[in-house]
């Protein structure tokens, strides 16, 4: 398991806890133990060497994982957390850990609702954080300290001895969170929003078990090209909350959009594919077409097809266009990987031209994703390249013993 271990005082308690486990039950789990460096503060790498010490304290080996991708524009913030999840996610693979732990508590779940709620979102948006998630293939994200308050953890690590390093930005008015910490909720009106997620967070449970199902019946299919394909007939039986809810997340996953649409754009569509009124709709990035007696949806070229992905020298797992993982040699990796999609080389049929190539520091194709390599003409190799749509289909679905949920290919 890797920890997510900050330096501030949730995180390090965490770290405790994992030192306690191995003390009491050695050899039952191997920890690892992470810090996220972002770039956007002086104090961050001392900080990382704090964290790198106490590991050592603890036996457990330490690294310091850097993100140097902010550019000035955007939400930092959300930025931020899914840089920090992505370069969580590549580091637990490189290290084989199944889980990545993170020391979010119960005041974090009940700022997450409300920020929620400030918002005018509803629905699952309401129901917090998940204690565990899919956040890659093979990986989950664990959050074990949902239920216990932050006061309650930074007692236990004062009673330590321990002294966390405190992050500005937790106090910044600047940011959203910052603000709701500076005005406290009373006991009372903790409760009340404890109840509330709670609720949904059982609404959200049932959604998830009714979209399970409903992937089953419309006989949901993925390939290697990353297409999804849909029976008509199964989708057309669908009530339109259900349908619409599915239509999302096939347009999400197949259209590599980190994000899900607009539900209103989703109802549209779903009503459309529903009922028949049209052979090809677009929504998401993603583009269906009618085949017959299904409904095939396919990341769409657009104007100029998935963005390039330019890779860190030495960098070997690349994630493209939210689709396909990519996992490079240190030789292929040496000198930087410049990754775009076929169809920029002006070849590839509609769902060819979104595969990812692989280019030398020429700009020749190098590597081809081996759907497209009967189109490719003379290159070096096959690139390896694994599909992840069908995963993403599935994320968080988990069925009912709690294992996740795998989508049949075909």
């Amino acid at each position: 398991m890797l920890l997510a271990v900050s330096g501030g005082p949730d995180s390090l308690a965490m770290l405790r806890v994992a030192a306690g486990l191995l003390e009491s039950a050695p050899g039952t789990v191997q920890f690892y133990v992470a810090t996220v460096d972002h770039g956007l503060r002086r104090q961050a790498e001392a900080e990382a060497r704090f964290v790198a010490a106490r590991a050592a304290d603890c036996g457990l080996p330490h690294d310091t994982l850097r993100w140097r991708g902010w550019q000035g524009r955007g939400n930092l913030q959300a930025e931020a957390r899914d840089a920090r999840y992505r370069l969580l996610a590549a580091h637990a693979a490189a290290i084989g850990a199944s889980a990545v732990l993170t020391a979010h508590h119960a005041d974090d779940q009940i700022e997450t609702h409300l920020l929620a709620r400030a918002r005018g979102e509803g629905g699952s948006a309401l129901a917090g954080m998940r204690p565990c998630r899919d956040l890659a293939p093979g990986l989950r994200l664990l959050r074990p300290f949902l239920h216990l308050s932050g006061d309650g953890l930074r007692r236990a690590l004062d009673r330590s001895g321990w002294r966390p390093v405190l992050d500005p930005s937790n106090r910044d008015p600047r940011f959203a969170r910052a603000r709701l910490r500076a005005n406290p909720l009373d006991p009372s009106e903790r409760a009340s929003v404890a109840a509330a997620i709670a609720r949904r967070a059982a609404e959200r449970a049932e959604e998830d078990a009714a979209l399970r199902a409903a992937l089953d019946a419309v006989e949901a299919r993925t390939d290697d090209l990353g297409r999804v394909r849909l029976s008509a007939e199964g989708l057309a039986g669908r009530p339109p909350e259900l349908a619409a809810r599915l239509v999302a997340r096939v347009a999400t996953a197949a259209g590599g959009a980190r994000h899900a649409p607009e539900r209103v754009a989703a109802f549209r569509l779903a009503s459309e594919l529903r009922g028949g009124r049209s052979e090809a709709a677009t929504l998401n990035g993603a583009q269906f077409r009618r085949r017959g007696d299904v409904w095939i949806a396919c990341r769409e070229w657009g104007r100029t097809g998935p963005a390039e992905l330019r890779g860190e020298p030495g960098e070997v797992r690349l994630l493209f266009d939210n689709r396909f993982d990519i996992r490079l040699t240190n030789d292929e990796a040496r000198d930087g990987a410049l990754v775009v999609p076929f169809g920029r080389l002006g070849r590839g049929s509609e769902a060819e031209r979104t595969l990812p190539v692989l280019l030398d520091p020429s700009g020749e194709a190098r590597l081809v994703h081996p759907g497209a390599a009967g189109k490719a003409g003379p290159v070096s190799g096959l690139l390896d390249a694994t599909c992840r749509v069908g995963w993403r289909l599935c994320a968080d679905l988990a069925t009912p013993d709690g294992s996740a949920a795998v989508l049949p290919s075909g």
